[in-house]
C-alpha cells in the first residue's frame, strides 16, 4: 500500500524477537546442562544478561506503543474524511501496473506523499500528474471472486470520489482458500480413514 507508513516501533520489537528467539534454545539449553552438573553452561548462561536486556527493550518499547493505543471512533471518521483518498492508492497501483507501468507502487507512493506535503486531495495530485493519463480510462477488473475496487467496471474517478468503498480481494480470496483447503482437509480425512 502505497500511502502507507510502517510502524517502526513495532517493527523494532519484531527486530529484537528475530536476534533473540534463536538464542532462548540456547538458554533452555543451558538449564539441561546446569542440572547435570557439568561446565558445557559455562560461556554461553554468560549471555543471559543480553536476554533480559533484550527482552526489556523490547517490553518498554511495546509498552509504550501500547500505551498510546485507543479507539476514537470520531476521529477515525474526520481522518477517513481528510486522507480517505489515500485508501486508493492501493487499486491505483494495480491499474497502474496493468497500464504497463513498471515502477507503479513508487509513483504512486510518491503522489501520496505529495499530497500529504501539500495538504491537497489525493484525486487533485493525481490528476496533475502523468499517471493519470494512463489510469483515466480503466476500469477496476472483476477478476475472479470479485474486483479490488468498488465492483467491476469501477472508474478510476469512482475509486477516488468513494475511497471507503475500497475493499480489495482479500475477503474473496481468504474465503477461496478456506473452501480450498476445507476440501483437501476432507479428502485426506478419507483416505486417512479408509487406510485403517
Amino acid at each position: 500500500m502505497p500511502q502507507k507508513r510502517n510502524p517502526w516501533n513495532s517493527e523494532h520489537v519484531k527486530s529484537l524477537w528475530k536476534a533473540f528467539s534463536p538464542r532462548i534454545v540456547s538458554f533452555c539449553m543451558d538449564q539441561i546442562s546446569e542440572h547435570q552438573r557439568d561446565l558445557t553452561n559455562s560461556a554461553s548462561s554468560r549471555f543471559t544478561a543480553d536476554y533480559l536486556a533484550g527482552f526489556a527493550a523490547a517490553l518498554n518499547r511495546m509498552t509504550a506503543v501500547l500505551a498510546s493505543l485507543e479507539v476514537d471512533r470520531e476521529r477515525m471518521l474526520a481522518n477517513l474524511g481528510v486522507t480517505g483518498a489515500f485508501i486508493a492508492a492501493e487499486p491505483l497501483y494495480i491499474l497502474l501496473s496493468l497500464a504497463g507501468e513498471a515502477d507503479a507502487h513508487e509513483v504512486v507512493r510518491r503522489l501520496t506523499v505529495k499530497a500529504e506535503k501539500t495538504g491537497r486531495p489525493l484525486a487533485e495530485v493525481l490528476k496533475a500528474s502523468d499517471a493519470y493519463a494512463k489510469l483515466k480510462d480503466l476500469e477496476t477488473p472483476a477478476g475472479k471472486g470479485g474486483s479490488p475496487g468498488r465492483g467491476p467496471g469501477a472508474s478510476v474517478d469512482d475509486l477516488l470520489a468513494s475511497p471507503e468503498t475500497y475493499a480489495g480481494l482479500a475477503a474473496a480470496k481468504a474465503v477461496r482458500l478456506a473452501r480450498l483447503y476445507q476440501k483437501k482437509m476432507n479428502a485426506l480425512s478419507k483416505r486417512l480413514a479408509g487406510g485403517r
